[in-house]
């Protein structure tokens, strides 16, 4: 047998060390490229969970958007048309009386186009007692429709108790 020589040795020291060396680098780059991997598809859980919550969302909304639009229906369907706008007056007149309200004034003004609705502007000067005026403006606000109070000035009068009120109504039509 013949004996190795110092390249042989060499050859035969080093061989091993290039061999773990390489097996090293390959599962090191194996390694990342699971990490890149993994990284990559919990992003991807992540996005699909996201998207199945704003699905979920969707729906919701879609279903709300629904009910308002029922309620937008009912609303409008309270809504007196423009021609019943004598009826109106008379049911704010009627109140007035039914509250013990003295009316001295009513007037109404002309219709005036307010986004979709139409809005009449009332001024009502009328003298009552405090109860009584707060029952008829509770009244007015509980009417069929729409009937805002826009504007109440109250003064005194000289008389024990009782009070000038000047309210300007918004009465909303279709």
């Amino acid at each position: 047998m013949k004996q190795l020589g110092i390249r042989e040795i060499v050859l035969l020291a080093v061989l091993p060390g290039m061999l773990g060396a390489s097996c090293f680098a390959t599962f090191n780059q194996v390694s990342q490229a699971s990490k890149t991997i993994e990284a990559d598809l919990a992003k991807r859980k992540k996005a699909l969970l996201e998207l199945t919550l704003f699905e979920g969302d969707a729906g919701k909304l879609n279903q709300r958007a629904g009910e308002l639009k029922g309620a937008i229906e009912n609303f409008d369907a309270s809504l007196p048309k423009d021609s019943e706008k004598q009826s109106i007056l008379s049911k704010i007149i009627a109140l007035a009386e039914q509250n013990r309200m003295r009316v001295k004034t009513i007037k109404a003004g002309e219709l005036q186009r307010g986004g979709q609705y139409r809005v009449c502007p009332v001024k009502i000067v009328a003298t009552g007692e405090f109860a009584l005026l707060y029952q008829y403006m509770q009244g007015l606000e509980q009417m069929p429709g729409l009937v805002r109070i826009a504007k109440l000035q109250v003064e005194r009068t000289p008389i024990q108790g009782e009070l000038n009120a000047d309210l300007l109504l918004d009465v909303y039509f279709r």
